[in-house]
């Protein structure tokens, strides 16, 4: 079939390009492919009709038609290329056919007003920023089939809730490659702002919700690796994952039990509305920029027997007004309380030996620091 009209460009099966101005568009029988870049900002575009036979869109068929509300895709489609309906920000819903066995990356990135997907039984797979920036996507069933959720999957996405299929045995990974040498980084798929609810199948073998605990925890390393506005860490935990709550909108305290040893990066950045965080006793190490941009973070009482402040762990924390760092540290990462505004006293144990010069930069209020006169090391006046 060798079809050229005034509103289409068809070679062979494949719709090369649309040239119409139409706000409803029905595409003609026996096309079974919609080419790259075939739709690609079609500014009129509201309604599109697509035949039975369609069996591939390609990347960018669709992207950044503005107006587009409804898709209706025959079952016959298996497959979808990268960045499909990318930013297509008038999408309401979509409903996959039963034979697509993957979501490409940048499929319905951006896709702003998307609010329902259904997601076939066939899907294995969803790639890295599949559904990232769909703000007001607030729920969606991952199918029993899914082994695979890339990284930046759901990012800044409106889901409240979220259950892990048993199947699903790689969370995080770019383009198949593990995230930091780590193959599970869940906080990397599913960094939603919005999420309350958490759940694990019971039949998954990596992870699991124990204690019915609102995250997602590494079963074999007991390491927290997503949690959400209510998340009760359970006391087999012994590490928080790195950016396991980064960014949570409802998060207003945090109480960790004494199994966890260690607080990876970001684990808790930019959490605006954290006010409190109690520390448990058999804490060690918190990392770099675990509780930055922590803008209500108050009271800070930090554990005997910590030993690890990193980097920026405390930065930007508007609201602290005192920090005794215990006796127990013996290093604090460059610019750990660097922009606490509101900080105004510090105490220092005699554990501390050496200081980088920023730690405390930028903190306009601050104006006593008192060295512990054990400290063979350090004394207030060095400090100051």
């Amino acid at each position: 079939m060798n079809a050229h009209n005034n509103d289409f460009v068809i070679k062979g099966h494949t719709l090369v390009d649309y040239r119409g101005s139409e706000a409803h568009v029905t595409v003609p029988e026996g096309v079974t492919s919609i080419g790259s870049k075939a739709f690609y900002g079609c500014g009129s575009l509201e309604e599109i009709f697509l035949p039975d036979g369609l069996e591939y869109i390609r990347d960018w068929a669709f992207a950044f038609c503005h107006k587009l509300t409804d898709v209706t895709l025959p079952n016959s489609v298996r497959y979808i290329d990268p960045h499909a309906f990318n930013m297509c920000t008038a999408l309401t819903s979509i409903n996959l056919p039963k034979d697509v066995h993957e979501i490409s990356e940048y499929t319905f990135f951006g896709c702003e007003s998307l609010r329902s997907v259904v997601l076939p039984k066939s899907v294995r797979k969803i790639g890295s920023s599949a559904f990232k920036n769909c703000i007001n996507l607030s729920h969606i069933e991952l199918p029993k089939s899914l082994q695979t959720i890339e990284y930046d999957a759901f990012g800044t996405t409106g889901l409240r809730s979220l259950h892990i299929p048993a199947a699903v045995n790689s969370i995080g990974a770019w383009k198949g490659v593990d995230y930091h040498g780590a193959r599970f980084a869940p906080a990397e798929a599913l960094d939603c702002p919005y999420l309350e609810r958490i759940t694990v199948d019971v039949q998954s073998g990596r992870f699991d919700s124990r204690e019915d605990c609102n995250a997602l925890i590494r079963t074999r390393h007991n390491v927290l690796a997503l949690g959400c506005s209510n998340t009760v860490i359970p006391d087999s935990v012994t590490a928080i994952g790195e950016k396991a709550f980064r960014g949570l909108r409802g998060l207003r305290h945090m109480a960790i039990p004494d199994s966890v040893t260690r607080i990876d990066r970001a684990a808790f950045a930019y959490c605006k509305h954290l006010e409190q965080v109690t520390f448990g006793k058999g804490l060690k190490e918190i990392g770099d920029g675990a509780f930055t941009h922590c803008a209500k973070l108050r009271n800070l009482e930090l554990p005997e027997g910590l030993e690890q402040l990193g980097e920026s762990c405390f930065s930007h924390c508007g609201s602290l007004k005192s920090v005794r760092i215990p006796d127990s540290v013996t290093r604090i990462g460059i610019f750990a309380f660097s922009e606490c505004t509101s900080l105004e006293r510090v105490w220092i144990g005699k554990g501390l030996l050496e200081l980088y010069p920023r730690v405390f930069a930028d903190c306009p209020n601050l104006r006593e620091i008192i060295v512990d006169p054990k400290n063979p090391r350090l004394s207030s006046r060095v400090l100051r």
